[in-house]
């Protein structure tokens, strides 16, 4: 992906939407560009690769952003930010209240079922 040009990426896009290239952006100018530290959170890596909210002993440190480790939860979503700022506070206050739950949208029949329509309409 990172060796194509602009009208190469959007050629590919627009053909998985059946949109027709030449007749809409026929005279269009696309640069790609690349966004590193973007493209870092969805790279392969182990569990123990990135640190937990609040390491363990820790009573006034506490790490919040989108590099930390919460088994099973996906990186880059408004979710994710605001559950890791949870852990850390309540961990640290020792505040007994519990984090919502993670939604587990990859194990819906009805996001499977939209999905398969999706790929064949």
């Amino acid at each position: 992906m990172s060796d194509c040009t602009g009208e190469e990426i959007l050629r590919e896009l627009f053909g998985h939407l059946n949109f027709d290239y030449d007749e809409t952006f026929g005279n269009a100018n696309n640069i790609p560009c690349r966004m590193p530290y973007i493209t870092s959170m969805f790279m392969p890596r182990s569990p123990t690769d990135r640190p937990v909210p609040v390491p363990e002993c820790s009573k006034n440190l506490a790490f919040v952003s989108q590099f930390v480790e919460i088994p099973e939860e996906v990186v880059f979503t408004v979710e994710f930010s605001v559950r890791v700022a949870q852990i850390a506070v309540y961990q640290l206050l020792d505040i007994e209240q519990e984090i919502p739950p993670i939604n587990h949208y990859d194990k819906s029949i009805k996001v499977k079922f939209d999905a398969v329509i999706k790929a064949f309409a």
